[in-house]
């Protein structure tokens, strides 16, 4: 039975592009800094469009990310019962929540700190009639990762006053992410009557979660391809690296977003992350800091089955097989839009001080494994980045 770990695919070559997915001006202007013009209804997308409002041209940012990008699109699963609308000029993306809502929800994309972070959300905070967050709140606010990277999650209600600070809506509420950083800025919002937006903040969260650069946005980008390595893949599983280094933390706002394709797939993946040597068998490696490497491997068929290879990967760590109800019960994760599970493993006797997080989807007959393998403490701080970077794969068009 074929698997993961012995499958003999053929390697194409990697193209690695660095996209900046914080490009484009919002009409949510930031308190300082740049000043962005007010909403109009003219439609445009982030690749132009008939609005009037063109975005800069890309240049290259310190961090190895772009301060532009006029031809990315951005691809998303939109929540049930919600409805993906025209952007605006100003807008990004554009979301009608269910019913006959008032609410609005939309992300926008801005170039450079914009205001930076606490003045941002301290402004968003005016809008709903409430006063600047302590530095004990600001620090205990929540993140979720978002575009690949780290974001802060806010939710305030009050008294809407709009951004004119000319509305008066009593018992609304606003539910936002904020990324900010010197290569550019997202803010990601919803706001409207408290109880519709209290019942749709989970399903803005995932949404948040699943914001990633279309194959539309590599298409109008040329990327190199190196040459087919010619060398015969090797058998058996990957090896666990050696530990060292020291592990950072998954939502770290240093986290930048690099977007790839290869093999079929297009993903984003991490900026603390680095892509790691070309290897036989495998679509993309990238080494994760503390020592440890995430990768995808896609093989044809159904490489024998979740259970089967899950069972392996445990007993790869010391630890005894999941009996079929427990297989049943793992964490669902959608990989290239298709329902996949992922475990992590904790090491147990000759292999406690190592662990893994793998994921597993069979789709269009062939099966994508996630692996991310390495020192204990290394694979746990990155989970929530390998779930991130799992849930952006997706089959190039």
């Amino acid at each position: 039975m074929q698997n993961e770990s012995n499958s003999r695919m053929p390697l194409r070559g990697l193209g690695l592009l660095l996209l900046p997915v914080l490009a484009t001006a919002c009409g949510d202007s930031p308190s300082t800094g740049f000043q962005a013009p007010r909403e109009t209804s003219s439609s445009s997308s982030m690749s132009g469009g008939s609005g009037n409002t063109m975005m800069p041209p890309m240049q290259s940012g310190q961090n190895g990310m772009l301060a532009g990008a006029p031809n990315l699109d951005l691809d998303c699963d939109t929540p049930p019962g919600w409805t993906k609308i025209p952007n605006s000029s100003m807008r990004s993306a554009n979301f009608k929540l269910p019913g006959d809502s008032k609410a609005e929800c939309y992300l926008a994309l801005l170039g450079g700190e914009a205001g930076g972070l606490e003045s941002n959300i301290d402004r968003w905070r005016a809008q709903i009639s409430l006063p600047p967050l302590s530095p004990a709140e600001f620090a205990a606010l929540p993140h979720v990762s978002m575009l690949g990277r780290d974001g802060a999650v806010v939710d305030f209600a009050g008294t809407w006053k709009g951004m004119s600070g000319t509305e008066n809506n009593a018992g609304w509420r606003l539910v936002g992410v904020v990324q900010v950083d010197k290569e550019g800025s997202a803010f990601f919002k919803m706001y409207g009557p408290d109880a519709e937006i209290e019942a749709q903040k989970d399903n803005f969260l995932a949404l948040a979660r699943s914001f990633r650069p279309s194959h539309a946005g590599f298409a109008n980008t040329p990327m190199p391809m190196p040459e087919q390595p010619s060398a015969a893949p090797a058998a058996g599983p990957a090896p666990v690296p050696a530990a060292g280094g020291q592990p950072m933390s998954p939502t770290d706002p240093a986290v930048a977003a690099m977007a790839s394709q290869q093999g079929g797939l297009n993903w984003m993946a991490p900026g603390a992350w680095t892509k790691g040597a070309e290897k036989q068998m495998r679509t993309v490696t990238y080494d994760i800091p503390g020592g440890g490497e995430c990768y995808v491997t896609v093989i044809p068929g159904d490489a024998g089955g979740v259970g089967a290879n899950i069972n392996r990967w445990r007993e790869q760590l010391g630890n005894p097989a999941l009996t079929a109800q427990e297989v049943e019960g793992l964490e669902h994760l959608s990989i290239c839009g298709a329902d996949g599970r992922m475990v992590t493993i904790e090491g147990s006797g000759a292999a406690a001080d190592k662990a893994m997080t793998g994921a597993m989807v069979l789709v269009d007959g062939r099966t994508v494994f996630v692996k991310m393998t390495g020192p204990k403490q290394a694979v746990l701080s990155q989970k929530d980045n390998f779930k991130a970077f799992a849930g952006t794969l997706k089959e190039s068009k």
